[in-house]
């Protein structure tokens, strides 16, 4: 008999964009769960007011109940009291804390939902999304999805700068965060990640975690082999390891290229070219900006590869899943790879050695038999991969 479960989370699910890999791991999360024979899905999602309308519009195509539950913006500190304890209180906050603070009704809401749907599992998608349902996080059996390594991310974000806090509030923050990710995992009756490297090491979990590795449905119809010689990226460069992807293409992959003699075009999509440093402009790079859908769904299916030169391990790269559901040809870094466990035979990107990474790239463009064998290898293992998937959920997280 189907399981009665109640997935919630705060990430904007209605949204979609190219440049969004955390919106679109969410979204094929649920899709995932509604269309699992052993579980009878009910989701409520909380969001700003002006999510409402995508989220709605997405859910109602996946034909089960859903709430939305808006997250009202946090007032103003009044008094000079209040304001003293503000600034007390901001050093040292992490990602959504004071909205969750601020918004302790929404977990009431979601409680009176469970009542009402009869729920028996709670899945949260989203290490943040716990803060808003503390309480009914340790009183029902609930599965934690993580979706990177929280508190190491938080790091290196403050560790690079990105993080706009003073030395002694990063550093109170990344403490508190750290802390609270670990009380998380321990009151989870199940981690779940969406990528081996994130599988947490720590003492004191329910049940062993797992990982599911997603995929996003087949593109039809998807890439076909054409006479393009262009090689692309897709990635929003606000984003820091999309950043870091786009200079290491700029400043590594291109010149090696063109030393070479490379009569092709690389396309990266997500910075235009005012966005970018003078020193990535050359010759064959077109920074296209934050390119129109259909231009981005071109990319996929006409150009000769697909490439994520991603530098760190965290979470699952989407623009790769992409590039698999499409059947694009993909050629990542190792480190991108670690999120794919059944493509870890196929070639990869040296980022220390631009050089062969360069010849690589090359050979590959200007080899259409390597090329086609490439990709026909990566769709018979993503494939097989896909094939093994169906109903995981409820076969091996979920169980009453």
């Amino acid at each position: 008999m189907p399981i009665s479960t109640l997935y919630f989370s705060v990430v904007n699910v209605g949204g979609l964009t190219f440049s969004n890999g955390g919106n679109m791991c969410c979204r094929n999360h649920i899709r995932r769960l509604a269309e699992d024979d052993g579980i009878n899905l009910y989701v409520v999602i909380a969001g700003i007011p002006s999510d409402k309308q995508g989220v709605c519009k997405f859910l109602e195509t996946l034909k089960i109940p859903y709430h939305f539950l808006e997250i009202a913006e946090a007032e103003l500190a009044h008094g000079w009291f209040s304001k003293l304890v503000e600034c007390f209180a901001k050093q040292g906050r992490y990602l959504f804390e004071k909205s969750a603070t601020n918004n302790s009704s929404i977990e009431s809401r979601v409680s009176e939902l469970i009542e009402h749907w009869q729920i028996s599992n709670l899945v949260v998608d989203y290490l943040p999304s716990t803060l808003f349902c503390k309480n009914l996080f340790q009183q029902y059996p609930s599965v934690l999805i993580t979706l990177n390594r929280e508190g190491e991310f938080y790091r290196d974000l403050r560790t690079r700068g990105i993080v706009k806090k003073n030395l002694l509030s990063g550093l109170i923050s990344q403490y508190r965060w750290n802390r609270y990710e670990k009380w998380a995992y321990r009151k989870a009756q199940r981690v779940v990640a969406i990528g081996p490297p994130d599988l947490p090491n720590i003492v004191g979990l329910q049940l062993e975690p797992k990982c599911i590795t997603p995929y996003l449905p087949q593109k039809i119809p998807g890439w076909r082999m054409t006479s393009s010689n262009t090689a692309f990226f897709v990635g929003n460069i606000q984003h820091y390891p999309n950043r870091l992807a786009m200079e290491w293409i700029s400043t590594q992959l291109a010149p090696q290229l063109m030393h070479q003699g490379f009569d092709g075009q690389l396309v990266i999509v997500g910075a235009s070219e005012q966005e970018v440093p003078l020193e990535w402009h050359n010759d064959i790079i077109e920074f296209a900006g934050f390119s129109t859908a259909s231009h981005v769904d071109e990319l996929f299916r006409k150009a000769a590869l697909c490439l994520c030169p991603i530098e760190n391990d965290y979470g699952m790269e989407f623009k790769a899943a992409e590039a698999l559901a499409y059947g694009t040809p993909l050629l990542a870094s190792q480190q991108t790879l670690l999120g794919f466990p059944y493509m870890r035979d196929q070639p990869y990107i040296h980022l220390d050695d631009a050089k062969s990474a360069a010849q690589l790239v090359a050979d590959l463009i200007q080899n259409e038999a390597k090329l086609q064998q490439m990709q026909h290898a990566q769709q018979v293992m993503h494939n097989r991969f896909v094939a093994t998937q169906q109903n995981i959920w409820s076969r091996s997280v979920i169980v009453a």
